[in-house]
């Protein structure tokens, strides 16, 4: 086969090779333009010759000569002008030596492949490269499909993109903050970077309030590579990124980051559902306890259980008005932005409406400040000023107060200040 016919190893790992395949030595950019597997019958080490990439596994080479190591065989084929080898062995520190002496890029397959489907999967992308890339691009996307609907998590999922592009891939939500961080071979946690990505997420995120993209299926460059959207309800939920360097991104990653995009999309659509589920459950004991009576308390303390709040821990209360008032579909929507908020930020708290009022309680059993309670309520007085036509937002808060009777009295103060501030 002609070497105009080529492909890189970066290409095969990308396009061709089984999921799990490792570059042991060499570079990917290595080129070969045929791909022959050692057979189980005479000849067994057959011709070949310089572009040709040989697929092995040593049980096949033992049967006809039962002390022959890896090693050998590299540096025999080395010498027939062989320059790329995947083998399904297990690969010794002898092998990688070897292939590193004779400058062959080695790979390691995946213990259960099966040799002549790799061959014929690797031969089929060199003949037929655009068919192939599409082909693949498929077969990733039923693998996400199928991690999502086997309720995989994100992390898993961002994986496989991972793995398929070659390039590490990053998942931010809609205010921009950092969800998850995976790599091709390993998952990093967002707080396991250095400080020059640092400094390129915090570019991102200012990016990101200029010029992201808001149009699904739009992939866009951007600091950290290439970005596309991520809706939910035709909402913004998100964003999803490959980490790349260079200007320009080829077809098989781009397919993959909207296959990517579009399963990570219902994920977080299905990830949302249930914390609305969550906190409708909180937010209708909130709206039960404000309704009742004393009677009631010993119900409500169990309803609050139930939704995940300590009514015996001290929490403060905050409540929230808007001037002339608003519908209660307007106000469903903003109280649903106080709990994002909070669930951003890792406070235990529940939300819920009364009236015309959005009431927050925020709760204290983990060491959470009053003060630190109070920038708080801050920031979400200026998120809901944001989203209304008047731009501005009543607030009342309360101080600290233990047990239900206690928190009664707090919801009263901070609905009272609401009255002083005004």
């Amino acid at each position: 086969m002609s070497l105009t016919h080529a492909v890189t190893v970066q290409a095969l790992l990308q396009f061709a090779l089984p999921l799990g395949t490792t570059l042991v030595s060499g570079s990917e950019s290595a080129r070969i333009s045929w791909s022959v597997t050692i057979r189980a019958q005479p000849p067994a080490l057959p011709d070949v010759s310089s572009g040709d990439m040989v697929l092995l596994a040593m049980g096949m080479l033992r049967a006809y000569n039962s002390r022959i190591t890896l090693a050998e065989v590299i540096e025999s084929l080395a010498g027939a002008g062989v320059e790329v080898m995947a083998v399904r062995d297990e690969i010794p520190d002898e092998a990688r030596s070897c292939a590193a002496s004779r400058d062959v890029c080695l790979l390691a397959l995946p213990p259960d492949c099966n040799l002549p489907s790799v061959e014929r999967a690797v031969n089929a992308l060199i003949v037929n490269q655009a068919a192939e890339l599409n082909q693949r691009a498929q077969e990733i996307q039923r693998q996400l499909t199928r991690r999502a609907a086997e309720n995989h998590d994100l992390a898993s999922l961002l994986q496989i993109v991972a793995r398929a592009t070659a390039s590490p891939v990053v998942l931010h939500d809609e205010s921009g903050a950092l969800l998850a961080r995976v790599s091709p071979n390993l998952q990093r946690r967002p707080g396991e970077r250095d400080e020059s990505e640092n400094v390129l997420l915090k570019t991102f995120q200012s990016w990101l309030h200029r010029e992201a993209p808001v149009s699904e299926g739009n992939i866009v460059a951007s600091p950290l590579g290439f970005t596309t959207v991520l809706l939910v309800e035709k909402r913004v939920a998100g964003w999803l990124s490959l980490l790349t360097r260079g200007g320009t991104l080829e077809e098989f990653p781009r397919l993959v980051l909207g296959h990517g995009a579009d399963v990570c999309s219902i994920e977080l659509a299905r990830n949302r559902a249930i914390a609305v589920a969550v906190e409708q459950t909180r937010g209708d004991w909130v709206q039960m306890w404000l309704s009742g009576v004393q009677a009631d308390d010993d119900m409500m303390a169990s309803r609050a259980r139930q939704a995940g709040f300590d009514t015996d821990s001290p929490c403060m209360v905050s409540v929230y008005r808007i001037p002339g008032g608003a519908s209660n579909e307007s106000l469903e929507i903003l109280s649903g932005l106080i709990r994002d908020d909070m669930q951003r930020r890792q406070m235990e708290g529940a939300v819920g409406l009364y009236v015309d009022m959005i009431v927050a309680l925020f709760s204290m059993r983990n060491g959470a400040r009053p003060s630190r309670i109070r920038d708080t309520i801050g920031d979400q007085q200026a998120l809901l000023a944001a989203r209304i036509k008047s731009g501005h937002v009543d607030v009342g808060i309360s101080r600290p107060g233990s047990g239900l009777a206690a928190m009664r009295e707090a919801w009263r103060e901070a609905r009272d200040a609401l009255g002083i501030a005004n």
